[in-house]
């Protein structure tokens, strides 16, 4: 994948039966004079039977990416059915930071929201630890995001 210009790119690596193995992928940003690249290595233990784009209810998959992070992270996550869609930013103290999305009735796909680095009332955050939890009409799941200055 290649974005050019002011573009953003999506990536999505769906494993298939016999994908096993160690994968590395590289992201390279250049403006003509400086550039900068970074690496992430994951490894697929093993690829179950289950279809990659199962009909009705599939699990809920939550990401956050980068994290560590140091200003802004993406949180992404699919829902396979219309309904709630509810995600929630928390401080180690189990306060919450901000709701990140709250709609009753949100269509199914894809869904992704940006954290900030800000709470509710605008204030930057203090590096830490911050949990999210992610509410849906298929299940939740509760991540970590590491927030670094």
């Amino acid at each position: 994948m290649t974005t050019i210009g002011l573009g953003l790119g999506n990536l999505r690596f769906e494993p298939q039966q016999g994908d096993s193995g160690n994968y590395m992928v590289s992201v390279l940003a250049s403006d003509g004079v400086y550039a900068s690249e970074r690496r992430s290595t994951f490894n697929v233990l093993t690829v179950t039977g289950a279809p990659s784009t199962p009909q009705g209810a599939g699990e809920l998959v939550v990401s956050i990416t980068p994290n560590p992070h140091y200003a802004t992270a993406k949180l992404t996550f699919r829902t396979f059915q219309p309904g709630l869609v509810r995600a929630i930013l928390y401080d180690m103290n189990g306060r919450r930071v901000r709701i990140l999305e709250d709609r009753p009735m949100a269509p199914a796909g894809d869904h992704e929201f940006l954290i900030d680095g800000r709470d509710e009332a605008g204030r930057p955050l203090a590096s830490g630890v911050y949990f999210f939890k992610v509410e849906t009409s298929e299940g939740s799941r509760v991540g970590r995001a590491i927030m670094l200055k």
